[in-house]
């Protein structure tokens, strides 16, 4: 039975094995088959193109709540607390006070002060008084008052306030506790704020600047969110999230992406067209009708495209798949057949039947080295045309200094406009009768003469009823002044032209009233100076605001003193330019 169950043993040992065998080799067979490779490979390729690549860099944060440690700055005895723990506060709310805040030494100080106050008092009313002991006393109130502020002065050390807003995480003292300079006094937490560093290297620290903001993601939140870079270090980052709605939790770690450079006109590949051995990276690319195993130096990676730094060039073309059927235009899953310095035959789809077809290598590679000499003739062109611009823009900044100044000096103008203001009167009569000011009307007539200068004629018009206070009569004031003078117009490169200008005004003054109710026009002289800006609008339109402040008066009859008819005056109005 033994021997019966020891055949029946070998029996199934040597069936499995039999199977495993056959297997193996049918598996081997068809790999056998399925790598039978074409002496010529049928391979896509693709041109490789410069783009631009903006390279990142990931940093981990972990960030947490807001948390002061508040100290004492003074020794004394806790006498009031004013929170509790867990108790929500506001900046500067009051935690605890130190010996009542100095009350009593503040009472003690005042009570002194009463004292020799008294006591001077009484000296100085003395029969016989004494200077020497009156000055006693003098010295006493001033050191007792000396002593009262600078005891005011220490009052904030007694007072323990919170420096930032929060919650009493903990409180590390009681009432009649006694306390010495950094002893803690409460722990304060703030959840609206989470604050958390990054560790850099040197080259890092250009990537970031105070003020800066950081996007990122988390798990769960649609929105993006960001964090505020609120300090920068040689080695560190300090960051700040604005947590107000309470979405980020303490002690939550963040992958941040920040950008670091970008790099222009390079070489970029998707990663799944790169190969590894244990040479290094690599692809293929055609050289002269066969296939070219290249090694890579690569850079940083980006959402699965790599920055290739040397191995490939712009123009040559890169192999990127294997024929599977030229017939049925499909292509293999990986290289089988494809290895370094292999013949191959370049195809590519026809768009109409979809089926692979035989490219006319020679004159695609003659198109390719043309193409490629045609971008290094661009790049030469372009560096060209950079030195030419530069200079073409000196020249033009030249021709501008020169020529058109030259030319513009050379155009005049008349110009005719008007313009609306308002004119605050001096004279204390004046102002008691039509108030403080007048409405006015400008009328203006000028030459311009090289876009600098310019010689005017204004005439103006100001009317106002009053009430003479005194009579309870009506009076009415009508001013026609006449200025001639001249501008200076400063050069600028904007449409704005300040200037400044001085002019002769003749006053033509007419003032009807119950003391004068067949006045006519007299007149008075005097100077004006004028300042104000002109804004260009069009060639043909100016606007203009004009301040100008008048030195008239005008003697009175039977008076001894003069009227005072100026005052300044402010219009807003236009011009246009009649040019030759």
């Amino acid at each position: 039975m033994k021997k019966l169950r020891g055949i029946l043993v070998v029996l199934i040992a040597l069936a499995i094995f039999s199977l495993n065998t056959f297997g193996n080799s049918e598996e081997v067979k068809k790999e056998q088959k399925k790598v039978k490779c074409p002496k010529r490979v049928k391979v896509q390729v693709e041109k490789i193109k410069e783009v631009d690549f903006k390279e990142y860099k990931n940093f981990s944060a972990t960030f947490n709540a807001e948390t002061e440690v508040v100290t004492s700055t003074v020794s004394g005895t806790i006498t009031d607390i004013r929170v509790y723990e867990d108790d929500l506060i506001s900046k500067d709310w009051v935690i605890a006070v130190i010996n009542n805040a100095l009350k009593d030494e503040i009472e003690n100080a005042e009570k002194e002060i009463k004292k020799w106050d008294t006591v001077l008092f009484k000296r100085t009313h003395w029969k016989v008084r004494s200077e020497r002991a009156e000055k006693q006393a003098e010295e006493k109130i001033n050191e007792a008052k000396l002593k009262l502020e600078e005891i005011k002065s220490k009052i904030s050390d007694y007072i323990i306030k919170a420096p930032i807003e929060g919650k009493i995480k903990s409180l590390e003292v009681s009432k009649d506790t006694e306390v010495s300079e950094s002893s803690i006094i409460a722990k304060i937490v703030n959840d609206k704020k989470m604050l958390a560093y990054i560790t850099i290297t040197e080259s890092d620290k250009a990537m970031f600047s105070e003020g800066q903001k950081i996007p990122f993601k988390i798990t769960g939140v649609e929105d993006v969110l960001y964090a505020e870079v609120t300090k920068v270090t040689e080695n560190k980052i300090f960051l700040l999230i604005n947590n107000q709605d309470k979405i980020i939790q303490d002690g939550l770690n963040v992958t941040l992406h920040v950008f670091k450079e970008e790099h222009k006109n390079v070489i970029v590949l998707s990663r799944k067209d790169i190969f590894t051995d244990k040479e290094g990276e690599f692809v293929y690319i055609i050289s002269e009708k066969r296939a070219k195993k290249v090694y890579l130096k690569t850079g940083p990676e980006e959402k699965g495209k790599i920055l290739i730094l040397e191995g490939l060039s712009a123009g040559d073309e890169m192999i990127i798949s294997e024929i599977l059927s030229s017939k049925e235009g499909t292509l293999k899953e990986r290289f089988e057949c494809l290895k370094d310095n292999v013949k191959i035959k370049v195809m590519v789809k026809d768009l109409e039947t979809g089926k692979f077809v035989k490219r006319k290598f020679k004159k695609k590679v003659k198109e390719a080295k043309e193409e490629k000499e045609i971008v290094e003739r661009e790049k030469v062109i372009k560096k060209e045309e950079k030195v030419i611009k530069k200079k073409e823009e000196e020249k033009v900044k030249e021709e501008i200094i020169e020529k058109p100044v030259e030319k513009r000096i050379r155009k005049n103008s008349l110009d005719i406009g008007a313009g609306f203001g308002y004119c605050s009167m001096v004279d204390g009569t004046f102002k008691t009768v039509y108030s403080s000011g007048l409405f006015s009307v400008l009328l203006n007539i000028s030459y311009n003469i090289n876009y600098n200068y310019e010689i005017f004629l204004n005439v103006g018009y100001l009317n106002k009823k009053g009430i003479i206070e005194i009579v309870d009569e009506e009076s009415t004031i009508t001013m026609i002044p006449i200025y001639i003078g001249g501008k200076y117009l400063f050069k600028t490169n904007s449409k704005i032209k300040p200037y400044i200008g001085i002019a002769g005004v003749i006053f033509r003054v007419k003032e009807e009233n119950i003391y004068n109710p067949d006045a006519s026009f007299e007149n008075a002289f005097g100077i004006s100076l004028i300042g104000g800006v002109r804004l260009k609008i069009s060639e043909k339109i100016d606007l203009f605001a004009d301040l100008r402040y008048d030195f008239v008066k005008k003697s009175i009859e039977n008076f001894d003193e003069k009227a005072d008819l100026g005052g300044g005056k402010l219009h807003i109005g236009f011009v246009y330019k009649f040019s030759f």
